[in-house]
């Protein structure tokens, strides 16, 4: 399967280095010199060297010598071929897309479409029969069992979270008319 590593957000300097958005929490392991990942648009690219610079990282490619070339490379996603999450909780977004979302009681309240990445945590976009998309916050108080096998995400969200569910409490708010 194929997993976005980072997305390319601009140059860095004028030898070719960019900065990159990561999607992996460990970019020390994924961009280390000699690693060969492929651009979105289909384009090899071999790791010079991957560094943090302040906070963000930046890489250098091989093949990318100067400011235009890396120039070229914005917007880019950089990607790499794996087999699959070794970790217990962790999933790729294409691992869960389309799977069942249903709460405790098996009632489906919805499918996964991807996972979301957001500046407090990780979200499930999932859109419920009606439409309507919903974020289901990607923490262990909601998000009680994610099983590939059976195609099923089991989660116990709070009142509100969902337009068309309504949990067995009320909602987690008051609404005033």
């Amino acid at each position: 399967m194929d997993v976005t590593l980072a997305v390319v957000t601009r140059p860095h300097g004028l030898k070719g280095a960019v900065f990159v958005e990561l999607r992996t929490d460990v970019p020390e392991e994924r961009f280390q010199p000699g690693t060969v990942v492929t651009t979105s648009s289909g384009r090899e690219l071999t790791v010079e060297r991957g560094w943090d610079h302040s906070g963000r990282w930046v890489v250098q490619f091989r093949e990318v010598v100067d400011r235009d070339g890396a120039e070229e490379l914005r917007g880019e996603h950089l990607v790499i071929s794996v087999d699959g999450s070794d970790e217990e909780d962790a999933w790729y977004p294409q691992e869960i897309a389309g799977l069942d979302v249903v709460v405790a009681d098996g009632q489906i309240v919805g499918q996964a479409v991807t996972i979301v990445h957001l500046p407090a945590q990780d979200a499930i976009e999932v859109k419920e029969p009606q439409g309507n998309i919903a974020l289901i916050p990607l923490v262990a108080e909601i998000v009680l069992d994610v099983d590939l096998d059976r195609g099923v995400i089991t989660i116990d969200p709070p009142g509100g979270l969902l337009a068309e569910y309504q949990h067995p409490d009320g909602p987690a708010v008051e609404v005033k008319p």
